[in-house]
Order: C-alpha cells, then sequence, then structure tokens
C-alpha cells in the first residue's frame, strides 16, 4: 500500500517483481488476518496485457455459505492501509 511497484513495460525484470510483490502482498494480509480458512485460498490471477501479463493477488472462494469464510473474504478484500498495518 503507498508503494510504488514494478510498472509492466518499464520495469526491468517485470516478472520476477511482480510475482514478488504478489508473494510480499499475501505474506502481509496472512500476517494482518490470518492464514485463509478452509473453503477459500489466495490464487495469483494472470492478466493479459498489450504490453505483456501482469499478475494480481486474488481469493478463491469456495463456500460461500460459510459466514468464516465471508468474514475472512471481507477482511482481505478491504487490504491493509500502511505496510505499518
Amino acid at each position: 500500500p503507498e508503494e510504488d511497484c514494478a510498472q509492466l513495460g518499464r520495469s526491468p525484470d517485470f516478472d520476477t517483481l511482480n510475482i514478488l510483490e504478489i508473494e510480499a502482498w499475501r505474506c502481509a494480509l496472512i500476517a494482518r488476518h490470518g492464514p485463509p480458512p478452509e473453503g477459500c485460498r489466495f490464487k495469483v490471477i494472470p492478466n493479459p496485457h498489450d504490453f505483456g501479463c501482469y499478475r494480481t493477488l486474488g481469493l478463491r472462494v469456495m463456500s460461500e455459505d460459510d459466514a468464516t469464510v465471508a468474514d475472512y473474504a471481507e477482511a482481505v478484500e478491504e487490504g491493509l492501509a500502511t505496510w505499518i498495518e
């Protein structure tokens, strides 16, 4: 949050940086909210673009009727305001 990120088509070795950023974000969310409960998991989502492919972090929900999963999904969707959080 509030940090510059690797830029597709501009940053040298973008693929490596993009993957590292996703992993850092996943780890930060787990550190703040705990690991995903049974019924959901983090996944990397490829996003094809004119300049190549960039990836984002998503949460795959398999148990939509589970309140624990719904609460977790809502919490991680809000993300983090800063890295200090």
